[in-house]
């Protein structure tokens, strides 16, 4: 495993080579990869909070109130979430090591890239 470790460490070989040795590290449990917005426990809590104000609304304004708080909640999570789809998509896979490190490594190219259609 630290022939592994090394491996991905040196940033002279093969960028795909050091992101299938990566993954396989991640598998294993030797690494994580670096996650990007907030923690599921912070957007469970966030949810929790966004209910109780609803009821809150709903019971000192009205209902309809209540109906466009959440219907406002619900638009912000979702752009939250596709936001957050993109950004790991886009970006270059970065893990952590297990002494706090970031390595990173190249992204995989497209499958469509530099084939010509003609």
């Amino acid at each position: 495993m630290m022939l592994l470790y090394d491996f991905i460490r040196e940033e002279a070989a093969d960028p795909r080579a050091r992101r299938v040795a990566a993954e396989e590290l991640v598998e294993r449990g030797l690494l994580r990869r670096e996650s990007f917005g907030p923690s599921p426990m912070f957007l469970w809590l966030a949810f929790l909070t966004a209910l109780l104000v609803t009821l809150g609304v709903a019971s000192t304004v009205g209902p309809m109130a209540a109906v466009v708080f959440a219907a406002g909640v619900v638009a912000l999570g979702a752009y939250a979430v596709r936001r957050r789809g993109r950004r790991e998509r886009d970006s270059e896979p970065v893990y952590i090591g297990p002494h706090g490190e970031r390595l990173r490594c190249a992204p995989e190219p497209d499958a469509g890239a530099g084939s010509d259609p003609g």
